[in-house]
C-alpha cells in the first residue's frame, strides 16, 4: 500500500484502485449522468486537477502508485466524445516526471467511444462476419459444400438457437395470463359472495313478525345494558377529557414560557492570516450550495445557544455540521453533538459546550478532513460529491483558497 498525497489531501493506492474500478464502469454510461457514481467522479477529477497542477507527491522508489496514476488518468481523463483533456495530459506529463521517466513517452491518444447501439450493430456485424469467414475457409478444402452463405440460413441458425428460449417465454406468457385471469376470478366470485351475504343480512335485519308493525323499534325496546357497564363507560370517558385538559394546560404553559433569553448579537472579528484559513470554508459552502447554513449558525449565536471558541468562526461550525450531516454514517454519536447543537432550542450545558467545540477540531478535523478520512476507512464511498457539479471558477476559487492555506503554513 503506498500513500499518494495530493494538495491537502491524502489517499491510498489500494482505495486508488477502488476509484478506477468506479470510472471505468462510470465510463460506460458517459453520456447517462444519473447512472454514474458522483462522488467517485468528483474525487478523481480533483485528484486530477491537483496532479496537473504538480501538486501531487508519492514514493517513486517503486512502480505502485504511478502505475495507479497512469491508470485512473487513461480511465477518467477523457470526455463524453473521447478527447483528452488538457490537464489529463498534463498531469500524465507530471507523474512521468515524478517516476523519473522520459517526459516524451508520456502521450494519450484520444479513443474512439461508441454508443450502445453502435455496439450492437458491432456485434452482428462481427457475429456474420465469423459466420462468412468460416464457410470461405471451408470452400477453400477439397471438401464439398451443400450450402452457402446467405442471410436466410443466418436467420435459421438464429432460430434454431434461440427457439427453445421463445418457447419457454410463450408458455410463461400463457400461464401468468392464465393465473391472472383465475385470479380476477375468484376475486369477483369472493365479491359476489360478499355482497349476497350483506343483502341477505339486511333482509333479515328487517324482517317483522306478523303482530309487529315495521314503524314501531319493538325489537330494541326491551334491551337494556348492566348498570356496571354503564359506569365504566362513564368513567373511561371522564378520565379521557381529564387527560386532555391537562395536556392542554401543560402545552399552553411550555408555549408560553421562554426558552431562552436573547443575548448580545455575536460578532466576529479575524485577523488577516484567520481570514485566509476561513475562506475555504466559505467557498466550500458556496460549492455545497449550504452558505444558508452560516445564517443559521450565527442565529444560535446571537440567542447563546453555544459560543465560538478556541479560533471557530461561524463559517467553519456551519462547514461542520454540513460535514456531520454527509458523514454522520462513519461515527453516528460523534456527528449527532454538532448537529443536535445547531437544532438546539436550549442553551448549551458546560460539558455539551465543551463535547462541541472539542468534536469540531478533534472530530471533524480542519474542512472537514478527520471525517472523511474516518468514513473512508469504514468504506462509506457512496456519499455525492458537489465539487463536479459546481462551476469551473467557482472549482478554481475554491482550490485557490486551498493554496493560499498551504502557502501560509509553509507546505
Amino acid at each position: 500500500m503506498t500513500k499518494i498525497k495530493y494538495g491537502p489531501f491524502d489517499i491510498d493506492s489500494v482505495i486508488l484502485h477502488d476509484y478506477i474500478r468506479t470510472i471505468r464502469y462510470n465510463r460506460k454510461y458517459i453520456n447517462k449522468p444519473e447512472m454514474q457514481n458522483e462522488h467517485a467522479e468528483g474525487v478523481v477529477n480533483s485528484l486530477i486537477y491537483f496532479i496537473a497542477d504538480n501538486d501531487v507527491d508519492f514514493d517513486n522508489s517503486t512502480t505502485d502508485a504511478f502505475d495507479a496514476l497512469k491508470e485512473l488518468i487513461e480511465a477518467a481523463g477523457y470526455d463524453a466524445q473521447g478527447h483528452y483533456s488538457e490537464q489529463a495530459h498534463q498531469a500524465y506529463l507530471h507523474i512521468y516526471e515524478k517516476q523519473g521517466l522520459n517526459p516524451s513517452d508520456a502521450k494519450l491518444e484520444d479513443i474512439e467511444l461508441k454508443t450502445p447501439w453502435q455496439q450492437k450493430m458491432l456485434k452482428i456485424k462481427n457475429f456474420f462476419s465469423r459466420k462468412k469467414t468460416t464457410e470461405n475457409s471451408a470452400s477453400n478444402t477439397n471438401t464439398p459444400q451443400k450450402k452457402k452463405f446467405s442471410f436466410l440460413s443466418s436467420a435459421k441458425y438464429l432460430w434454431q438457437k434461440s427457439k427453445k428460449y421463445v418457447y419457454g417465454l410463450t408458455i410463461a406468457a400463457f400461464g401468468l395470463f392464465a393465473l391472472k385471469s383465475g385470479s380476477d376470478g375468484i376475486q369477483k366470485l369472493l365479491k359476489d359472495t360478499h355482497k349476497q351475504e350483506i343483502k341477505t343480512s339486511q333482509k333479515k335485519s328487517f324482517e317483522a313478525s306478523s303482530d309487529t308493525f315495521v314503524w314501531q323499534p319493538q325489537a330494541f325496546t326491551n334491551t337494556s345494558l348492566p348498570d356496571s357497564f354503564m359506569q365504566l363507560k362513564l368513567d373511561t370517558v371522564r378520565k379521557i377529557e381529564a387527560n386532555k385538559k391537562a395536556y392542554q394546560l401543560q402545552h399552553s404553559s411550555q408555549k408560553a414560557k421562554p426558552v431562552i433569553s436573547a443575548n448580545k448579537a455575536y460578532t466576529q472579528t479575524l485577523s488577516h492570516n484567520d481570514s485566509i484559513k476561513n475562506k475555504p470554508y466559505i467557498s466550500s459552502l458556496e460549492i455545497h450550495k449550504a452558505t444558508h447554513l452560516i445564517a443559521m449558525v450565527e442565529n444560535q449565536l446571537n440567542k447563546g445557544i453555544f459560543k465560538a471558541e478556541k479560533g471557530l468562526t461561524k463559517e467553519r461550525i456551519a462547514h461542520a455540521y454540513l460535514m456531520c450531516q454527509t458523514y454522520a454514517d462513519a461515527d453516528p454519536i460523534g456527528t449527532k453533538i454538532v448537529l443536535n447543537a445547531v437544532n438546539s432550542q436550549n442553551k448549551l450545558t458546560p460539558a455539551q459546550q465543551k463535547a462541541f467545540t472539542n468534536y469540531i477540531i478533534n472530530g471533524v478535523g480542519e474542512r472537514g478532513i478527520k471525517l472523511q478520512a474516518l468514513s473512508i476507512q469504514k468504506g462509506n464511498k457512496n456519499h455525492h460529491s458537489a465539487f463536479n457539479h459546481a462551476s469551473k471558477q467557482l472549482q478554481q476559487y475554491h482550490i485557490k483558497n486551498l493554496q493560499d492555506v498551504r502557502k501560509l503554513h509553509g507546505r
